[in-house]
């Protein structure tokens, strides 16, 4: 009767251990196919983070997804377009600045300064552009401009702009005594001589800038200021390069 509980007890054992050897064996499946799972979701992790590298590098200037980009802090931007003004068009063209003075992904904002170009000698959009004609005036802009950013990657900028305009006019006949849009209402003299006459008058318009890059931007901006005799429409296209 011991021997005979023993030998059951010996048995009773060995299935024990049967089953504990089974059931370590599907742990060790478990595990191994777990390690399997986790080594291929590094390998996919490691052949996207290799594509990413290499679309940036075929693509100088692009962020990675998520990350802000365009002009931040200051940008400077050549710009060509057109005035428009008495039913005359003519061709301008020259430089503004954007200093940003509070610069998020969502909203930017700071003065905007500048310098424009364009011939008013009589003429087509061209005439006078390069010759040594007087007739011409200079816009300088000094606005306070505003944008903010709807888009997830903040790439588009819309925003407004206003302040004030100075301009240098020649005397010529396409100006009223030297004044460029003639004397009076929205007209301030700041200085005149014989060859020339500073004049301050309101302005306001809108920014469309759209980011290409982390560094360069395309920006349109329309712009009316409002002068005595009629108003001058300016509306230039440029890129901003992020200084």
């Amino acid at each position: 009767a011991v021997a005979r509980a023993a030998a059951d007890e010996n048995q009773a054992q060995e299935q024990i251990s049967k089953e504990q050897a089974d059931i370590n064996k599907k742990q060790a499946d478990t595990n191994s196919e777990q390690e399997k799972r986790a080594g291929q979701a590094d390998q996919a992790a490691e052949q996207q983070k290799a594509e990413q590298q290499k679309t940036e590098a075929q693509v100088p200037g692009t962020a990675a997804p998520g990350t802000t980009v365009g002009i931040t802090n200051f940008a400077l931007r050549p710009e060509v377009g057109s005035i428009f003004y008495n039913g005359t068009q003519k061709f301008t063209g020259g430089v503004l600045m954007d200093f940003n003075v509070m610069s998020t992904p969502w909203v930017k904002i700071g003065p905007a300064v500048g310098a424009l170009y364009s011939s008013t000698a009589p003429g087509n959009f061209m005439n006078g552009v390069s010759t040594a004609s007087n007739d011409n005036i200079f816009q300088l802009p000094g606005d306070l401009k505003l944008t903010v950013s709807p888009d997830a990657e903040h790439r588009l900028n819309l925003g407004v702009h206003g302040g004030v305009d100075v301009i240098r006019s020649t005397p010529s006949s396409a100006t009223a005594a030297g004044a460029f849009g003639g004397k009076g209402v929205n007209q301030k003299n700041i200085a005149s001589t014989t060859t020339a006459s500073w004049d301050l008058h309101p302005n306001v318009g809108a920014d469309l800038d759209y980011a290409l890059s982390t560094n360069v931007d395309l920006t349109l901006r329309p712009d009316v200021t409002f002068l005595s005799d009629f108003n001058m429409i300016t509306a230039t296209v440029g890129l901003g390069l992020k200084l």
